[in-house]
C-alpha cells in the first residue's frame, strides 16, 4: 500500500501524487475563517471536499486539529473516497488506522484541546496494536516532533507519550508542531514522523511523506 501523508495546510490544497490512501492529519481551515466555525464549513464543503475526490487516491483520510472549529458544529460529508477518523479507526486492506485531533489547553481556547485528565481518558482508546497512528498532536520528547525551532522548546503532549510508549504501533504521525523533526525515525521499537505542510508562518515549506507499508 503507497501512503502520502501530510498535515497542517492551513488553506493550502497542494498537487499530491498517486497513492492509495492520502491521510491529512489536521489543521486543513485557512487561518482567514480563525475560529468561524460556518465560514470553515463552507470552504471545507466548496474547496476541500472537491479537491479530495480530484486527488489521485483511492481513499482520503482527514483528521481535525485545533483549528478546524468546523468539526465541533458539523458533521463531516463522507463518500466513498473521504474517511473523517475522530478517536476513531477504520481498516483499508488489511492496514488498520487510528486518528485523534486531540492537543493539550494551550493559553486560548482551540478546538479539541482538552485537560490532562480528559487527554488521558481519549488516549487511552488508542488500539493496542495498530499499523497506522495520526495523531494531530505531536507527542512530548519523542524524537523532536514536538520541538519549537526558535526556542528549542518540546511542546508535544505528554498524555499522547504516555499512552502509546508500550503499545505495538508501527507507524506514528503527527503535526501541530510546524517545526518538529519531520524526518521519520524510530522510537520504541515505532517510526515517526511530523508532517506538518506548513512553516510557522503558514507558508508551505515541507513536503509530504511518502511511504510504502
Amino acid at each position: 500500500m503507497k501512503l502520502i501523508i501530510t498535515s497542517d495546510l492551513h488553506g493550502h490544497l497542494p498537487q499530491l501524487g498517486e497513492a492509495d490512501v492520502i491521510c491529512i492529519v489536521g489543521d486543513i481551515t485557512s487561518d482567514d475563517y480563525r475560529k468561524d466555525a460556518d465560514a470553515q464549513w463552507r470552504w471545507y464543503n466548496e474547496e476541500y471536499l472537491p479537491w479530495i475526490e480530484g486527488l489521485p487516491a483511492s481513499k482520503v483520510i482527514t483528521v481535525a486539529g485545533n483549528h478546524d472549529y468546523c468539526f465541533l458544529e458539523h458533521r463531516p460529508t463522507l463518500t466513498d473516497k473521504h474517511i473523517y477518523l475522530e478517536n476513531s479507526g477504520i481498516e483499508i486492506d488489511g492496514v488498520t488506522f487510528y486518528g485523534t485531533p486531540n492537543t493539550r489547553p494551550p493559553i486560548n481556547n482551540f478546538a479539541f484541546s482538552e485537560s490532562s485528565e480528559r487527554l488521558t481518558e481519549v488516549f487511552s482508546e488508542i488500539p493496542n496494536k495498530l499499523d497506522v497512528l495520526l495523531c494531530h498532536s505531536a507527542p512530548y520528547e519523542v524524537n523532536n516532533c514536538g520541538m519549537l525551532a526558535d526556542s528549542s522548546e518540546d511542546i508535544g503532549n505528554m498524555e499522547l507519550t504516555e499512552a502509546i510508549k508500550n503499545k505495538d504501533i508501527r507507524y506514528i504521525f503527527c503535526g501541530h508542531v510546524h517545526t518538529g523533526n519531520h524526518v521519520m525515525s524510530e522510537w520504541r521499537g515505532k517510526k515517526i514522523a511530523n508532517v506538518s505542510y506548513c512553516k510557522e508562518s503558514k507558508a508551505p515549506a515541507y513536503e509530504p511523506l511518502i511511504l510504502e507499508i
